[in-house]
Formats: structure tokens, C-alpha cells, sequence
């Protein structure tokens, strides 16, 4: 009698070729994905009270809360710092909020362009009107003047579970931040031929987005402003973390 041997069921999923170890690991981005709320944890659709006995997610049902428009949340882990890399000074802001809307994106598409945060804000309550800290005893407020602000990830480590990912703005002239400081200095942020990027990772286990700096340079400043802290062509970054709520 001939040894029966275990079978493969292409019948299940019969528009998949046999499995690989690059399709594997395209296949577990985008079950991590959409397990952990779309990428960045965004959203839950579980209420935590119910998790523990909840039954496990079908594929239609990850699909679904995958596809779904959802709101998200985040405060400040530290403080967010916007810094002139080529003077050195720096704007410290102790508390900083994010909001915005996860985009449709089914299962396993690119990730492009999955979020977009409609609404920042960056200050310091103990200042007056809340502006951030500066150097010299100056304050700033920082406004961004571009959303919404298109969230993308680029790339992902399954072993640490950690995300690149990119924030620019599709609006015409791209991600553009105002810089208006107690000594009547008025400066723009933006990037190079309105192509403004920041680059974050996200941690999925700990639902944490750190900003890594990206491309901005200072494109404009006023008389005001003092040219020992801030110039046109100077290049800026930002920093700190966000976590999702």
C-alpha cells in the first residue's frame, strides 16, 4: 500500500502560488498590520473589557476592521523638539497632541498614505499662551500649515516589530510649519521644492511613533529674527515621541 502524504489545499486559496519565504513574509506585514489596528494600533474594534474572550479574527473579519475609516489619538512621550541643525538652537514643546483618520486600505495593499493626522499641536501650559521653550530665554509658538498630513509606512522588521515610516503632505507647497517667537521672529519651516519630509518608526508593541528628524530646511525668516539662531537654507529637523491612546 502507497504511504499517504500530508497534502497541500490550494483549492482554499487558489490564487496564491506555492508559498515562499518572500511571500511569507509579505503575508505576515499584512496580518501584523491589520492584527495590530492597521499598522500603527490606531484603532481597536474590540472593547478592551471583551478582548480576553473574544473569538479569534477570521480573514474577513481582519479585512473588515482593516477597511473600515477610523480615528485615532496621540499625546506626547517627553518633549517634541524642533531643532536648526546648522545653528544648533532648539524649541522644546512639553506636550504635543495628534488626531487625524485612518484611511481605507485593505489587507495586504501598500501602506501608503494609510493615515492622515488632521490636526497637531505643540506647546508648553506652563508658558504664557503656551509657547515653547527656546534659547536664550525666547519662546516660539510652531504651527503646521499643511494638512492633512499623509501617514505612510515603508518598511517593517517582523522580528522587532518596529515600522519606518514617512510624514509629508500632499497640499501644494508640502508639510509647512510657521515659527513665531516673543522677539517678533517669523520663520517658515518647509522642505526642499515643497517636498517636507519627517521619518518616524513605530513601535507596534508599544504603540510609540518616534520622530527621527527628516528634510525640512528653514525657507524663510524676518528681520527679526536673530541670524546667530535661525537662517534661510538652514536645515531643521524634529524630534520626540508620540504614543497612540
Amino acid at each position: 500500500m502507497e504511504t499517504c502524504k500530508p497534502a497541500h489545499h490550494p483549492a482554499r486559496y487558489p490564487n496564491l502560488p506555492p508559498e515562499s519565504p518572500v511571500k511569507k513574509s509579505v503575508i505576515t506585514l499584512a496580518v501584523i498590520g491589520a492584527t495590530t489596528a492597521l499598522g500603527l494600533s490606531l484603532v481597536e474594534s474590540t472593547p478592551k473589557s471583551n478582548r480576553a474572550n473574544a473569538a479569534p479574527e477570521t480573514p474577513s473579519a481582519i479585512r473588515a476592521a482593516a477597511t473600515a475609516p477610523k480615528t485615532f489619538t496621540m499625546t506626547n512621550s517627553g518633549n517634541i523638539t524642533g531643532k536648526d541643525e546648522t545653528t544648533g538652537a532648539a524649541i522644546s514643546c512639553t506636550k504635543g497632541t495628534a488626531s487625524g483618520q485612518v484611511a481605507t486600505v485593505p489587507v495586504g495593499s501598500t501602506l501608503t498614505g494609510f493615515a492622515n493626522a488632521t490636526a497637531v499641536s505643540l506647546t508648553s501650559p506652563a508658558n504664557p499662551n503656551g509657547a515653547c521653550n527656546g534659547p536664550s530665554g525666547l519662546t516660539y509658538t510652531m504651527t503646521i500649515t499643511s494638512y492633512p498630513l499623509q501617514i505612510s509606512l515603508t518598511s517593517m522588521d517582523v522580528n522587532t516589530a518596529i515600522s519606518n515610516g514617512t510624514i509629508i503632505s500632499p497640499k501644494a507647497g508640502g508639510l509647512t510649519v510657521q515659527v513665531v517667537g516673543s522677539d517678533a521672529c517669523h520663520a517658515t519651516i518647509a522642505g526642499p521644492s515643497g517636498g517636507g519630509m519627517i521619518n518616524f518608526t513605530f513601535n507596534h508593541r508599544t504603540h510609540t511613533v518616534t520622530l527621527k528628524g527628516g528634510n525640512l530646511q528653514v525657507t524663510s525668516v524676518d528681520i527679526n529674527c536673530d541670524p546667530t539662531l535661525i537662517n534661510p537654507g538652514d536645515n531643521a529637523s524634529v524630534y520626540g515621541s508620540f504614543r497612540l491612546n
